[in-house]
């Protein structure tokens, strides 16, 4: 009994009596007998392993022309980490009119100055005159006459260790002794023409109905001694006393 096997149209394997012939010896010609391509002969390494495309970033761009970061984006699980590999914050997810746009403007109102579109940063300015009215309602002055504003003001203990209470514009006080302190600006004057109005508070162990205490500039030969735009110094004493007193409290006002 005869017979034969054909791959493809192409006898492989002939029979005869029992004994099989090969008939193709060549392996390239029964590879294309057997219709393999050329994978067939690639060598594992050929080819890349199963894992993630980013753990394969050169096997990936030799064979697809991934680059490295492109690898570490496509195997990314979902958007989220997508945005994260990209770098992009929460305003990516973020709809248009949660912005505004450039073509807004900010516009400046009474008594300001400045403003424009917003496709730059903007500055609004305050201009003011000595006499605003719209400043003296909101201190509840009323009337035209100008208002000024008190420069510095200090409530201080004039007993013991001086110590202020509370300041304003008052960097530190100066006991020279008994009743005689000078006060310290903590931004100095324009001039030392200001004007001083003070108060005092005499020791509690007098009588309700005693002379109350005198707070006084200074005296000197000279003004410029005493008042300067730095500073100025005080005297304390009862009315009928001209011997300096230390007072519980003293309260100052500058104004210029």
């Amino acid at each position: 009994m005869a017979g034969e096997i054909k791959l493809n149209g192409t006898t492989a394997l002939t029979e005869s009596s029992g004994a099989v012939t090969l008939n193709n010896v060549n392996s390239a010609t029964n590879r294309t007998n057997l219709g393999l391509g050329t994978a067939a002969t690639s060598a594992a390494g050929d080819f890349e392993a199963f894992g993630a495309v980013s753990t394969h970033a050169t096997v990936t761009s030799g064979i697809h022309g991934i680059s490295a970061f492109g690898a570490t984006l496509v195997d990314d699980a979902d958007a989220a980490t997508a945005r994260t590999t990209l770098g992009l914050g929460t305003a990516a997810t973020s709809a248009s009119t949660d912005f505004v746009g450039s073509s807004r403007t900010i516009t400046a109102g009474t008594g300001l100055s400045g403003g424009g579109d917003l496709s730059t940063n903007r500055t609004i300015n305050v201009s003011f005159s000595a006499n605003e009215s719209n400043v003296k309602t909101a201190i509840n002055a009323s009337g035209s006459a100008p208002i000024y504003a008190c420069r510095a003001w200090v409530n201080f203990n004039g007993t013991g260790t001086v110590a202020i209470r509370a300041s304003g514009n008052v960097s530190s006080l100066t006991d020279n002794g008994t009743g005689d302190y000078t006060i310290n600006f903590a931004t100095a004057m324009p001039d030392a023409n200001y004007s001083v109005t003070a108060t005092g508070m005499r020791n509690s162990t007098y009588a309700a109905n005693a002379n109350p205490i005198v707070v006084a500039l200074k005296s000197n030969t000279t003004y410029s001694n005493n008042v300067t735009t730095s500073g100025f110094s005080i005297t304390t004493h009862w009315p009928t006393d001209a011997s300096n007193q230390d007072p519980i409290a003293v309260c100052i006002s500058v104004f210029r």
